[in-house]
């Protein structure tokens, strides 16, 4: 497990809280974010990172209340933000499938603890495996369905009343795989975000998730900020600058799309225009084949507040759970009710573990 902090403008002055599986416990990825967050505005935050290879949110939503450190971390600590990362072998799922919606409602469970405590909430929509993995054909593929899921993500914790945006990583991915001539080859910079086993980051691709995590929060292009020792020993300096680009790129295609950010000062969806919660008064439109509209369910929600009732998951048994807080909301058409919920996130953990790969 790994500790880091994050920080950026108004919307990132303050503690925050990185959340999720191997591909944060890699590289120091949040040292990275630190040092951007430094060099770039001045600010000195921190950054805590609760992370363990192949954690799903389910079972992150298992530990807390009977593990100090997940019960500390996830519900007693207000944070200013919180980034929430989704084992990719279920945020990749299709969204009405179980895997997936044991992953939402997990994830609404995470976004009503960390949101209660007044965190904003941003969700990484992560890179694809190099090949495609196991359920696509190619890159693309499962790229698109990690765009769907983290747009349906989002659009769900904002109905849930909990402000909500995308972190693009993946999408800084994309853009680089489209706009190589051969991004399959051995020295294309797309290939070399990429370990061995197509899937986890080397150094450079935890720092261009590190630089789309700065833009995200900052509102600004990282170009011309340094970058860690151990990715200027890998690759050029001009390639440096193409991953900080890359990064910058990927927040200004998606806000074209209609996504919002923070920094925008206008609504909180972080999800494509909808003609809900609207901060231009107008619909850009998707340009992804992922598609965009995956968000454009979102219910009335709760009232923001973490229901403090009966608690919605495995924790129900433990002996602490009256202070433990549930969802108690459904954020999308056909997203479940918290008893529904509780039995999805119980239920997919063994499904899940027969399918770890990160």
């Amino acid at each position: 497990m790994s500790v880091l902090l994050l920080l950026a403008g108004p919307a990132w002055a303050g503690d925050l809280l990185i959340v999720g599986a191997s591909y944060v416990d890699r590289n120091d990825v949040e040292v990275m974010l630190e040092d951007l967050l430094d060099e770039g505005s001045g600010a000195d935050r921190s950054v805590t990172a609760l992370c363990e290879s192949g954690m799903t949110w389910a079972e992150h939503v298992a530990r807390i209340g009977s593990d100090e450190t997940w019960t500390t971390t996830l519900r007693d600590t207000p944070w200013t933000g919180a980034f929430l990362h989704e084992f990719a072998d279920v945020a990749d799922q299709p969204v009405d499938s179980e895997n997936f919606l044991a992953s939402l409602a997990a994830g609404q469970e995470l976004a009503a603890y960390l949101g209660g405590n007044g965190a904003a909430i941003y969700v990484w929509l992560t890179w694809g495996d190099r090949n495609g993995g196991p359920h696509y054909a190619d890159y693309t593929g499962m790229q698109d369905a990690l765009k769907t899921g983290a747009e349906t993500y989002v659009a769900t914790f904002n109905g849930d009343g909990y402000p909500s945006y995308v972190a693009p990583i993946g999408e800084a991915f994309r853009y680089l795989h489209d706009n190589d001539a051969d991004p399959m080859a051995a020295d294309a910079l797309f290939t070399l975000l990429y370990t061995s086993d197509n899937q986890h980051p080397t150094p450079a691709g935890s720092y261009l998730a590190a630089l789309v995590m700065y833009a995200t929060l900052v509102g600004e292009s990282p170009a011309g900020l340094s970058a860690p020792a151990n990715v200027a020993a890998a690759i050029a300096p001009e390639d440096v600058l193409r991953l900080q680009e890359a990064a910058w790129i990927a927040i200004e295609q998606t806000a074209a799309e209609g996504y919002a950010y923070p920094w925008q000062g206008g609504g909180d969806t972080g999800t494509p225009d909808t003609g809900t919660n609207d901060d231009s008064g107008d619909d850009p439109g998707s340009t992804d084949s992922g598609g965009a509209d995956s968000a454009e369910d979102a219910g009335e929600g709760d009232s923001g507040a973490p229901d403090t009732g009966a608690p919605t998951s495995e924790e129900s048994s433990n002996p602490d759970d009256s202070d433990d807080r549930g969802c108690g909301c459904s954020g999308v058409a056909g997203a479940p009710s918290a008893p529904a919920a509780a039995s999805l996130v119980s239920g997919a953990l063994a499904l899940i573990a027969a399918r770890r790969r990160r």
